[in-house]
Formats: structure tokens, C-alpha cells, sequence
């Protein structure tokens, strides 16, 4: 969120830097004169992030408010001609957008830094609930004419296919999902890392967390009983219903450990540090608690199409 200067300085710079060619001033011109599609594009982006800038910083001041309406209506003149509606604050830095062309954004969308967008696009909600809106990590790929709608969760470094429907979540990072609905595909180059974890291991790993509750580690031993035997992909949907039932979000993380509960089960010094450290991970894009617990039930998520 652009809350200084600097921040608008850095939005701007990252937002224009795909853009940036080395043109004569007489090619500038005549692309500005000509009033050329990326033009367009730049200056609607521009307009997005000095209203957002005037809009997070007026706090009450007259003169920030008139600024953020007076670049609100200039972006939206723009829109209305290349078709795009984006609320502020939806976007990281580094957005891109390819094409003019219809691109409907929710305001209450969460998109991380380095969006590519190539056209003809919509990220909201469901139909029904409002706030029930899409959330996009880092450096998400959005293929033209692709869907993105309701309450859904997709992860760093994801691209996702030309005219895709993507209407539920997909938690693992640097992979490709595509078609109507949209399922994974690949992993992307250079994403798997390490060898993947089998299904016991990520099992056990729920057994060895000691923040993983019991319900959660009774599904994980029911599971590695079952392997070898008829009930193994039943005992392998129980865990991962399970492991989706007891993820918890950063927020609601953040949230218990501002109560009196949290102080009272960790004492007041463990408790503002597990604060800042849930803090601190949400500001790096951290979508889930990373206590060992949660970490085994996103690891699960992940993989839960090994069967």
C-alpha cells in the first residue's frame, strides 16, 4: 500500500519499468501525440497510484481528498475509453497490463507485487457476498480472458491459463492451472525445488508438529495405518478436509494473539513476540500461520492430488 512518497516513487518505477524503451524524443512524441495503447495504459496506471497515494495519506486533510477525487476522475476517463475499472489498493507494485481491452477488478481483491494482466480479465467475487473476493500472491500470471472469482487463494508465482475459471483455491506456489474449471497442469521451470514429499512423510510431519491439534494428528495416524490397504485414498481425503478445516489464516492469527487468552496461554512477552512475528510475515505476503501445525497442513494442501 502507498502510504509515503517514496512509496509512490517506488510504485511507479515498478509499475513503468516493463514499459520502458529506449526512444528517441521524437518517437516519444509522436507515440504520446498518437495517444498509443501503452500510452494509455501508463497513464491510467499513473492516475491509479496517485489516487491511492492522496486517498491513504489525506487523513482528514481537504486538500489530499480533492487530490485523490481530482486522479480518481482522470484515471476513470481513461477506464471508460480502454475499458478498465481497478479500485485503489488492490495491486502490489510492478503491475502490467498488456492489452486494453475489459479488466473488472473487486475492490476488495488483495493482488500481489508484479501482476501481469493480459487482457480481458475479471478478479471478484462470487455473485452473492461482496467480500468474498480473490487473494493473488506474488508474480501471477493472468492469461487473456481468464476468470478469477469468490473467496479463493492463489499462490506466488502461479500462471494461469487463457480463458480459465478459476473458482477455487490453488496453494501451491510456481505451478500452471488452465481450463473450465481450472486445475493444475505443470510445475513451472525451476519451481519444484527438493525431491516432493511423499504422502507418509507429510503425515508424519503432522505428528511431529506440536502445534497440530488432535483431531489433526488422529486423521494423519489414521492415514499411515491405511497405507497398503483399500482405505488409503478415503484415509487420504480425511486428512486433507482436515488439514483445509485447520489451517489458520495470518489474520486470524494476528487476531488471537491481541486477546487476553493468547496472553494468558503464552504470558504477555512470548505472546507480543509470536504478535510481531505474525506481523512481520504478512508483510512479506505470508497468507497462513507457519507455525509447524499449519506448515504441514499447507504442505498437505499442496499435494492433496497425489491420489
Amino acid at each position: 500500500m502507498i502510504t509515503s512518497k517514496r512509496d509512490l516513487y517506488e510504485y511507479i518505477k515498478a509499475d513503468n519499468a516493463p514499459y520502458k524503451k529506449r526512444l528517441s524524443l521524437k518517437d516519444l512524441g509522436i507515440k504520446h501525440y498518437l495517444a498509443g495503447h501503452s500510452i494509455l495504459v501508463n497513464r491510467y496506471l499513473l492516475y491509479l497510484r496517485k489516487q491511492e497515494y492522496y486517498h491513504n495519506t489525506a487523513n482528514g486533510n481537504r486538500i489530499k481528498g480533492l487530490l485523490s477525487m481530482y486522479y480518481e476522475r482522470k484515471k476513470n476517463l481513461i477506464g471508460e475509453r480502454i475499458g478498465f475499472d481497478i479500485p485503489p489498493n488492490c495491486f502490489g507494485k510492478g503491475l502490467v497490463i498488456y492489452h486494453i481491452g475489459s479488466i473488472i477488478v473487486n475492490g476488495n481483491s488483495i493482488i500481489g507485487d508484479n501482476c501481469k494482466l493480459h487482457g480481458n480479465n475479471c478478479i471478484g467475487n462470487n455473485g452473492f457476498d461482496d467480500s468474498l473476493c480473490p487473494v493473488l500472491g506474488e508474480n501471477v500470471d493472468v492469461g487473456f480472458g481468464a476468470v478469477i472469482i469468490g473467496d479463493v487463494h492463489i499462490a506466488n508465482d502461479t500462471i494461469i491459463g487463457a480463458n480459465a475459471l478459476v473458482n477455487k483455491s490453488f496453494y501451491e506456489d510456481g505451478i500452471v492451472i488452465a481450463g473450465v474449471p481450472a486445475t493444475k497442469k505443470k510445475q513451472t521451470k525451476g519451481s519444484c525445488g527438493e525431491r516432493s514429499l511423499t504422502s507418509k512423510e507429510l503425515a508424519q510431519a503432522v505428528l511431529d508438529a506440536p502445534s497440530a491439534c488432535a483431531e489433526f494428528k488422529e486423521a494423519a495416524q489414521k492415514f499411515i495405518d491405511s497405507i497398503g490397504t483399500n482405505n488409503e485414498k478415503q484415509a487420504w481425503d480425511y486428512l486433507v478436509a482436515e488439514a483445509e478445516e485447520d489451517i489458520q489464516s495470518i489474520d486470524n492469527t494476528i487476531d488471537f494473539f491481541t486477546t487476553d487468552l493468547a496472553k494468558q496461554i503464552f504470558g504477555e512477552e512470548v505472546a507480543a513476540e509470536k504478535l510481531a512475528h505474525a506481523k512481520e510475515i504478512k508483510a512479506n505476503g505470508a497468507i497462513y500461520c507457519d507455525c509447524p501445525g499449519c506448515a504441514a497442513a499447507l504442505a498437505i494442501i499442496n499435494n492433496k492430488e497425489l491420489f
